[in-house]
């Protein structure tokens, strides 16, 4: 659902959380630092999760409801009514497609590049091969099956030189150790990859982590990875790309996501990582 453009729009839900809000004299990050200290062995519940959920365009589970309405002081008739509400609007989004948005890669990529541009937030995790976003001109051509002199292997470039120039927007990536594991092409071709994905830990705005293979998550990726802008999933398909809207969708990729972000390694500790599989690679 987008963004709603007047209160009668909103689900009777978020209409219900916003008053609650602005009754307590509370702004939107005012109320996500106190909800986060409530909630604090869970997810943070940050001002953008309560924006969109004011908007309607996230369904709230049952921990953000509740977190919300014991920072509002809501009577408990209150949080039951918007308890309701919520559950039956899940009800209500029970026949949900996922349409594939068919194109050739090239078309595929800027049509990607465009989502990206006009978001907010990037999120990215992906378990089968490096991250289009990061890979190099020759792992990107064989990933392709198209010439280095490609044009969508330029586009890709292009992606990477415009999230290095763009301190505004916040990226958070994730890369599998087992997917840099698989040995595209050549060991060297994979040695010049780790180099430039250690480079990119040290890039203040962009948080790539490195998942180790000795690092369990309780969930797998059954499509090899997905990308999350702002309130857009995006799945890569061999046949094109997928886009999912659904604000309940969206929240579960969401979920999925921190899955496998947080027990990632970062910083030094991926640049090491990086590293070692760097040097085993040269040694074949």
């Amino acid at each position: 659902m987008p963004a709603s453009r007047n209160d009668a729009e909103r689900p009777s839900w978020a209409r219900t959380l916003r008053s609650l809000r602005i009754d307590a004299g509370m702004t939107q990050p005012q109320a996500a630092e106190a909800a986060t200290r409530l909630h604090s062995s869970g997810e943070p519940i940050t001002q953008q999760v309560i924006s969109r959920v004011e908007r309607g365009g996230q369904l709230p589970d049952q921990v953000i409801v509740r977190t919300l309405c014991l920072v509002y002081e809501a009577a408990p008739e209150t949080l039951a009514s918007i308890e309701q509400a919520v559950t039956e609007a899940k009800q209500r989004r029970t026949d949900r497609r996922l349409v594939i948005q068919r194109g050739n890669t090239l078309h595929s990529q800027q049509r990607w590049r465009r989502i990206e541009g006009t978001a907010q937030t990037v999120d990215a995790v992906q378990t089968g091969m490096v991250l289009g976003l990061l890979q190099t001109p020759a792992y990107a051509a064989l990933a392709m099956q198209v010439p280095e002199s490609h044009p969508a292997v330029a586009d890709r470039r292009e992606r990477l030189r415009s999230m290095l120039a763009d301190t505004d927007r916040h990226y958070r990536l994730v890369q599998t150790e087992g997917s840099l594991r698989v040995q595209l092409g050549s060991s060297a071709l994979m040695v010049e990859q780790l180099e430039a994905l250690r480079s990119i830990t040290e890039v203040p705005h962009v948080d790539l982590r490195i998942l180790p293979m000795s690092r369990p998550v309780s969930e797998p990726l059954t499509a090899g990875g997905f990308h999350i802008y702002d309130d857009v999933v995006v799945l890569g398909l061999e046949v094109g790309a997928a886009d999912i809207d659904d604000p309940e969708d969206v929240d579960y990729f969401r979920r999925l996501f921190t899955q496998y972000h947080e027990p990632a390694l970062r910083g030094r500790e991926a640049a090491n990582l990086l590293d070692g599989m760097a040097s085993q690679y040269r040694s074949m």
